[in-house]
């Protein structure tokens, strides 16, 4: 008999449950912000994860002397990315976060391993 030691990290089902398909909302948005910030290395920027700090932003990422900051959502069908975007929009009003100034600030949605880019237009 084999013994499987889970990766750190990860959680290991009781017996007789199912995991699902994609794991836990968390593993899933984790693996966006992940493919989010490979994305942002090709385009040449250091990228880190602002993993548990439960702010505006999931990743923050610089090039040169461009900062960017970036929320990550991940949406499962097409008509869910409007509300996704309406989510993170309001996480940024929520936190009072400065959106204009000498820094970017974008919402990528993730579906099916494709990012929409979006520029928020905030009015507090």
């Amino acid at each position: 008999m084999t013994t499987s030691v889970p990766k750190e990290g990860t959680s290991v089902p009781k017996e007789g449950t199912s995991v699902p398909k994609e794991g836990t909302p968390y593993e899933a948005g984790r693996r966006a912000e992940y493919a989010a910030i490979a994305q942002l290395r090709i385009e040449g920027y250091q990228a880190v994860r602002t993993a548990g700090s439960h702010g505006p932003f999931d990743i923050v990422a610089w090039k040169d002397r461009d900062l960017l900051f970036v929320q990550v959502k991940r949406v499962s069908n097409v008509e869910a990315i409007a509300a996704a975007i309406r989510a993170a929009e309001d996480g940024l009003r929520a936190a009072d976060f400065p959106v204009y100034g000498p820094w970017g600030v974008e919402i990528w949605i993730r579906h099916k391993a494709k990012f929409l880019i979006y520029s928020p237009r905030l009015k507090h």
